[in-house]
């Protein structure tokens, strides 16, 4: 792959690798102390240089009890959604035709997965690849991006006045934000948790009983996440609060939460999805061996990580919306945009907080 052709774009991760695999594009950051890779990414060819974007995306997503708090990691958007290609049954790959890489070039960012190293920030991509600086720079995420890709956007933001003042600095062509599904304003949201039973789908969700239980609940939940805003160690007590009073019963009802239209009866509804072949795929020694990972340092691939998780439990209560409103108010362009099919993190709530910001 050749790194000055406009056809292709890079990619970064905290994953996987020391090592240096030409033929794949992958290896090492020079310099730096920490088991990672980066990869260009081929664009369609078919799309022009002026309409290919760079896209930052991010995957780690928090997800609350009745669950374990688990980290779900990247992987699985990346071949399983909307990545170059998916994992089928047999461990074999399928090109996706309706990937990210049609349109956009993606930076993805560090992370979690097969990655270790030092916690330790580095800034080098656009001085490595001057040819990307004028792209348009999207920051895109879904579900808990709801909360750090509006402060993603609003640091680049604010780091672009700084490197105005410095001659030597790149500036970052900040375009826009793409959120779906997120979770960005809880002391809103969470307001409107009820509201899905009522559903297009005519699916019934809850019984009258847990209906009424929901409506009593919902301001207490909101005056925890309202405290929370002010006085961190009320942010755990809101998260059990909300999440087990509001959300713990839809998992009740035997419908998939991220799908309403399909049965789950799960007690973890990501097996409903049938990602098994995902992690066997990124466990098998050949992948492991092609992309440089070394298995005495690196743990074993999971799909989710209760560590990585519980790590979040300050966190997710916390609302980003006043950085939304920062980014709007500079004329970054923001595409909020929810399924309505999904219950987590709804197209009702989403449109409330949304509606808020003004």
């Amino acid at each position: 792959m050749d790194a000055e052709d406009d056809s292709f774009a890079l990619f970064l991760t905290h994953d996987y690798t020391d090592q240096n695999i030409e033929s794949l594009g992958v290896g090492a950051l020079n310099g730096v102390d920490s088991v990672r890779f980066h990869a260009l990414v081929e664009a369609n060819t078919f799309v022009s240089a002026d309409h290919k974007l760079r896209f930052l995306m991010a995957r780690l997503i928090y997800q609350a009890p009745p669950f374990d708090p688990r980290g779900i990691l990247n992987r699985i958007p990346l071949l399983a959604e909307n990545g170059p290609c998916h994992v089928q049954s047999d461990l074999s790959t399928k090109t996706n035709p309706y990937s990210w890489n049609g349109q956009a070039n993606v930076d993805q960012p560090t992370g979690v997965g097969y990655c270790y190293g030092p916690t330790v920030d580095y800034d080098s991509g656009e001085h490595n690849h001057p040819h990307l600086a004028d792209r348009a720079f999207f920051v895109a995420e879904e579900s808990y991006g709801g909360h750090y890709v509006p402060a993603a956007a609003s640091y680049l933001l604010k780091a672009n006045i700084l490197r105005n003042l410095s001659m030597d600095a790149v500036h970052i062509n900040l375009a826009g934000i793409v959120v779906g599904n997120e979770l960005t304003d809880p002391a809103v949201q969470y307001l409107h948790s009820v509201d899905m039973s009522f559903n297009s789908y005519n699916v019934s969700l809850l019984n009258e009983q847990a209906v009424i239980d929901m409506w009593k609940a919902q301001p207490v939940c909101h005056e925890l996440i309202m405290q929370c805003q002010k006085y961190r160690p009320r942010c755990v007590d809101a998260m059990q609060l909300c999440c087990g009073a509001l959300e713990g019963l839809y998992y009740q009802s035997g419908r998939n939460p991220y799908d309403i239209r399909e049965p789950c009866t799960e007690e973890n509804v990501m097996k409903c999805f049938h990602f098994e072949h995902i992690d066997q795929y990124l466990n098998t020694p050949s992948v492991l061996d092609k992309l440089g990972v070394d298995v005495h340092k690196s743990k074993p691939w999971r799909e989710c990580d209760a560590t990585v998780g519980a790590g979040f439990a300050f966190d997710e209560m916390l609302s980003s919306a006043d950085d939304v409103k920062l980014l709007l108010d500079a004329g970054v362009r923001v595409l909020i945009y929810a399924g309505d099919a999904d219950l987590m993190c709804n197209w009702v709530d989403n449109q409330a907080w949304v509606m808020e910001l003004d």
